[in-house]
């Protein structure tokens, strides 16, 4: 049995509840426009961005992709993170601008292992290339000879063979979506057909989560035109279609697919941007899902674009925000919705997010480090960065947590924590009181937890297995190292595979 299968059952044994209720309103949300002063300028309509700390200095850069004309040629951007509240644009010295390509997604993954985070940016048209940009430090090298052409959409980074190397999945349109196994060596071979993976559809998102929590990173694909489809891993580099047997069928015309753990019960929830009504899933734990007949997340835009979740408000449930709009006639107003922990969320919308926009995508990060989600939005005009200044209940403070797996020398760690599962406890016991899975994609890789100031707490985080087995994983929590036990808040933990005691 599944050691978050095995928390549950002591749990329900022991009479210990693994959601946890506050009961306390949490406070309204409060987001501060700060794009002028964040010296952030970008009207490139691209549907592409992901927060990352490229150059290893622990404040958040973001990338953005180009999809129409400016200037002439559509040119990707790097905002890289001065630490003081603004940002440059870093991509033309750090070589990562692209070259007047229409650039659909990008997503940050240290692929080589060896302490820097990497990018991999998919070009839409035909006839363009991918870009995989290894990190030199300062700039970036393109390995073309690892990428693909022909209409990607999304690309999403996991170690789906548990090799301690990340692979990928990526999306395509009206094409074979792909999966490339990553070798270790610098180079990828694709093994959709031998995994079952090459599907051909109309697809829009790829994401990686462990549905089942069966220690094996699965692949979520989101498609606009067919039904959308949960592959299963199998452990053995072969992949099951489980979309019908999950319960997620007949799921709509879908856009993006946001992944938590909104009820606090140990596993990942699923919310689905759709075009028509958006859907919220509840994990079972068994393995199934269960449409839930909460409405509130479910019907205020008609062309919803992306989803995110994060505990903005810190009161311990992640909520979310909706971006929607895109192409629509007259635009639609975003959404942010407030998790009130009891299976309910609130429309907690308020300025700037209460009049029509055109968003095509948000994406959440804590760029300032004063330990709440910020959100960057995409729009088809300026993009915006909005400034999280909502303050927390009196009481509740903010524990982040970063993994990072095993790296190769001269780093002990790889650049990002991609696979891995992080559980709170309160100190001493087996009441949860936060689950989330570190996934590749736009939001920042890592996680904010909102939990009272008067306790403490123990920090277990779970990584994918290098030993290629499944149920093999390494885990880190107090009893490896004590740091991680009796933990106050507010805090930063940075937690490593390379300090689990039992790691060569």
């Amino acid at each position: 049995m599944h050691r978050m299968s095995v928390v549950s059952s002591v749990c329900c044994a022991i009479g210990l509840c693994l959601l946890w209720s506050g009961g306390v309103s949490a406070q309204a949300p409060v987001f501060t426009d700060v794009t002028g002063t964040a010296q952030i300028s970008n009207t490139l309509r691209g549907p592409g961005l992901a927060w990352g700390d490229y150059d290893g200095d622990s404040d958040l850069d973001i990338f953005i992709t180009a999809w129409t004309l400016v200037g002439g040629s559509p040119i990707n951007k790097l905002w890289q993170n001065n630490g003081n509240g603004t940002f440059t644009n870093a991509a033309t010295t750090a070589n990562v601008a692209g070259f007047n390509n229409f650039s659909s997604s990008a997503a940050w993954a240290d692929f080589n292992n060896n302490g820097r985070l990497d990018l991999y940016v998919t070009n839409f048209s035909r006839d363009q290339q991918d870009f995989l940009y290894q990190n030199n430090g300062a700039t970036f090298s393109i390995l073309l000879p690892n990428t693909v052409k022909g209409n990607p959409l999304w690309i999403a980074w996991g170690d789906y063979n548990l090799d301690g190397n990340i692979d990928l999945a990526i999306a395509r349109f009206n094409g074979t979506n792909l999966l490339f196994q990553n070798n270790g060596n610098g180079t990828f071979t694709d093994v959709s057909s031998t995994a079952g993976m090459n599907d051909v559809r109309d697809s829009e998102r790829v994401v990686w989560v462990d549905y089942d929590n069966d220690g094996a990173p699965d692949l979520f694909t989101v498609n606009i035109y067919q039904e959308s489809h949960l592959f299963k891993n199998n452990g053995n580099g072969t992949f099951t279609d489980a979309t019908v047997t999950a319960g997620l069928g007949a799921a709509g015309l879908g856009r993006h697919a946001a992944w938590a753990d909104y009820d606090v019960d140990g596993d990942m929830d699923l919310y689905l941007a759709n075009i028509g009504g958006n859907i919220l899933f509840k994990n079972n734990g068994n393995g199934t899902f269960s449409r839930t007949v909460e409405a509130t997340v479910t019907g205020t835009a008609w062309i919803s674009w992306m989803a995110g979740w994060s505990d903005f408000n810190l009161d311990g449930f992640q909520d979310l925000f909706v971006a929607s709009g895109a192409e629509s006639a007259a635009g639609e107003r975003n959404t942010v919705f407030s998790n009130n922990g009891n299976g309910t969320f609130a429309d907690a919308t308020v300025a700037p997010f209460t009049t029509a926009d055109s968003s095509s995508g948000a994406a959440w990060g804590d760029y300032d480090g004063d330990g709440k989600a910020d959100l960057y939005v995409l729009n088809y005009g300026a993009d915006k960065l909005y400034k999280n200044d909502t303050n927390p209940n009196i009481g509740q403070g903010f524990l982040k947590v970063r993994p990072f797996r095993q790296g190769i020398a001269p780093s002990d760690s790889a650049a990002d924590g991609i696979g891995a599962k992080v559980t709170i406890f309160n100190a001493g016991t087996a009441t949860v009181r936060g689950y989330h899975e570190i996934m590749s994609g736009s939001d920042a890789l890592e996680v904010l937890f909102g939990l009272p100031t008067a306790g403490t707490y123990d920090v277990q985080v779970e990584f994918t297995s290098t030993t290629g087995a499944i149920g093999g994983a390494r885990v880190i929590n107090k009893n490896d190292h004590v740091k991680f036990g009796g933990i106050s808040v507010p805090n930063t933990v940075i937690v490593k595979e390379s300090e689990n005691s039992t790691f060569p």
